[in-house]
């Protein structure tokens, strides 16, 4: 198989041969939806619609109900549909006693992620660490989106949403193509 099973460590994918492009879209595991699970009154889900290439998102009302409701753009009132959708997983820093304030550590590091795009998922890293590019010209580059060496994940052309977890969200498939990320407040 070329990408690693649901119960892969990052330290194996690290070690991971190198994934050429092609390969890496015909591999990644089915993924037709994604619920994120923030908090009992904050849950997403992502639906792939295969028609569109994108996945649709739906949220809670807040209410408990459980229910899942489109969300649409307030000018043309369509659905957002997105072609990637990101689960970015970044170490949250309590800045104050009462938990209201939260650091992302974003800078020069390196983390784990999952991309779903054209209703697959595909375990990835995000990082923001500096290569040669940065030393020699002195400029920062914006977040990049790699395999296990390091080497560019494509993204499917279009728009991208990427969902913040901390590093302690769990991600299941619940069930086949049916995947929750479960947050953890830090």
């Amino acid at each position: 198989s070329c990408c690693p099973s649901p119960s892969w460590k990052w330290s194996t994918l690290i070690r991971a041969s190198r994934w050429d492009l092609e390969r890496r879209g015909k591999c990644g595991q089915n993924a037709s939806n994604l619920w994120v699970f923030y908090a009992y009154l904050n849950q997403i889900l992502w639906k792939y619609d295969p028609a569109s290439g994108a996945y649709l998102r739906n949220q809670d009302k807040a209410d408990g109900s459980g229910k899942f409701y489109p969300s649409t753009d307030r000018l043309t009132d369509e659905q957002l549909a997105f072609e990637n959708v990101i689960v970015l997983y970044a170490k949250h820093n309590v800045l104050n006693g009462a938990r209201t304030l939260i650091d992302l550590d974003l800078f020069y590091t390196t983390n784990r992620a999952y991309l779903f795009r054209d209703g697959k998922v595909y375990p990835i890293y995000w990082s923001t660490v500096s290569g040669d590019y940065e030393k020699k010209s002195g400029l920062l580059r914006p977040i990049r989106f790699v395999d296990g060496e390091g080497n560019p994940f494509p993204l499917k052309p279009g728009k991208t949403w990427v969902e913040i977890v901390d590093v302690t969200a769990t991600m299941v498939e619940k069930e086949p193509g049916y995947w929750k990320a479960r947050f953890y407040a830090p």
